[in-house]
């Protein structure tokens, strides 16, 4: 009964806010139309933009409904709210202006879709805003409530209970402690020890509860399977903490070959954020390849003119999970650059495995134009519309280069290579030691998501046009 409420809840929910968002579309058009210094049929051009408004409706309604934190209002404040609410905004907006990019000029649209997140943003954050207020003034005053209660006595136990206590808009209840072996709680709270785990399925049988919590000791973890039986037998939901684990690991329950398992990773893969990272990287990519063809033409004339050589670089590369591929470049060295390297090594700038050399004597005259606008990176389009590589991840590293890897180095290549990353933006050539490079790369695994990805694609533009820290 509690799960479909909150299924009703989440589609009323989505409806009310594809209806603003809607409306935000329809404000952003009418002061768009009322400012216009040239004339229109507002009829005809509302039609145009009606069809706009008929792929904008699926494509934030299956934004909103994947993200994780949209509808979700207990123990949650304001600038979380407003954080998960400009998330899937700006993630749909992408999708949506690569799909115009797509389909047709979008410098006429410029002004409205600016005007059109804005107003989006505004009227959803305004309504969970509305909505979280009236639940902490109703759940402040008893009602909608959760009753809970925590199983054990012991510094974690009394954290959460505190946590409630101080608390009491998220609409936590606590009932009471259960002692496992008649332990009284610190601080205090002796006084609400209701039973001990013997009794529990009685406790949960005459008492109101939603929820256990169970905060035992590690030693005490072979009694976990019994208590979680016995919440299980009544329908109740139980949460165990997870801190005996002593890790920092992200885990989640799964199910493999039938058995409940726990699966630790240090990457978080939501499939459903992957295959809207997977749909964005073939848009633009492709858009891209089209949209630069003249440029890549020029590039590779004076490529030709400038040196013997071939146009492209091709160099093998490690990615995604060890996985090999052939990357591409534009050609920004003489021949036989990769041997000339061996009698350069004592001039490398880069502490650590990576050989740098800011002047780099190997490198042409076109080539130290195309490095310093990260123009010579452009063919590496073709890897990511391949799917060999992403718009944003980590540097695909030589084969040679991982043979000198430390274990901990390593986990860079737990997703897929992208052509722009944190080390990217963060002045590439300003970075001399290989260890900060792949700590930023392993800063953006452990942060991942379609955001961070957007941020760096933003900040990845003006550090190209204006060559910062390329050479």
């Amino acid at each position: 009964m509690i799960k479909e409420k909150l299924q009703m809840f989440k589609r009323l929910h989505l409806t009310a806010d594809l209806t603003l968002t809607v409306l935000a579309y329809i404000s952003a058009f009418l002061i768009e139309f009322t400012f216009s210094a040239e004339p229109h049929n507002i009829v005809v051009l509302f039609h145009n933009h009606l069809n706009l408004l008929l792929a904008i409706i699926p494509i934030w309604g299956l934004i909103l409904l994947k993200s994780p934190h949209a509808y979700s209002y207990r123990m949650k404040n304001f600038r979380f709210i407003a954080l998960n609410v400009a998330k899937p905004v700006f993630i749909s907006m992408g999708i949506f202006i690569a799909l115009l990019m797509y389909l047709g000029p979008l410098i006429e649209l410029r002004g409205i879709l600016l005007l059109f997140a804005g107003f989006n943003i505004a009227l959803l954050y305004l309504f969970r805003r509305v909505i979280l207020s009236a639940l902490h003034h109703f759940r402040a005053r008893g009602y909608d409530q959760k009753n809970i209660i925590i199983v054990g006595t012991g510094h974690k136990a009394c954290e959460f209970f505190d946590l409630a206590k101080a608390n009491s808009e998220w609409g936590i209840n606590v009932l009471g402690f259960i002692s496992e072996n008649g332990d009284r709680p610190l601080n205090g709270k002796s006084n609400l020890v209701i039973g001990d785990i013997s009794i529990l399925p009685r406790i949960l049988n005459r008492s109101p509860v939603d929820e256990v919590y169970i905060a035992l000791p590690t030693r005490s973890l072979h009694k976990v399977e019994q208590l979680v039986a016995d919440c299980q037998e009544q329908g109740i939901t139980a949460h165990l903490t997870t801190d005996f684990l002593n890790t920092s690991e992200t885990f989640i329950a799964n199910n493999v070959l039938g058995a409940p398992v726990l699966t630790f990773s240090k990457v978080q893969r939501r499939m459903d954020m992957v295959i809207i990272k997977r749909i964005f990287d073939i848009v633009v990519s492709g858009i891209a390849l089209l949209l630069l063809s003249p440029v890549f033409a020029i590039i590779a004339s004076a490529i030709k003119l400038d040196s013997r050589g071939p146009v492209f670089y091709r160099w093998k590369v490690v990615g995604h999970n060890r996985k090999n591929f052939i990357g591409y470049k534009f050609r920004s060295m003489v021949e036989q650059a990769d041997k000339l390297k061996v009698k350069l090594m004592d001039k490398n700038e880069m502490k650590g495995i990576v050989f740098k050399m800011k002047n780099d004597p190997r490198i042409t005259r076109v080539g130290r134009f195309l490095r310093k606008y990260s123009l010579d990176e452009l063919p590496q389009l073709i890897n990511v519309f391949r799917g060999e590589m992403s718009l944003v991840g980590p540097r695909p590293p030589l084969q040679t280069e991982i043979d000198g890897f430390e274990n901990w180095q390593r986990r860079k290549l737990s997703v897929k290579p992208g052509i722009t990353c944190l080390w990217q933006v963060s002045g590439r050539n300003n970075i001399t030691d290989f260890n900060e490079w792949v700590r930023l790369d392993l800063e953006y695994i452990d942060k991942w998501s379609l955001w961070l990805d957007m941020k760096i694609l933003a900040r990845t533009i003006p550090a190209v046009l204006t060559g910062k820290g390329a050479s």
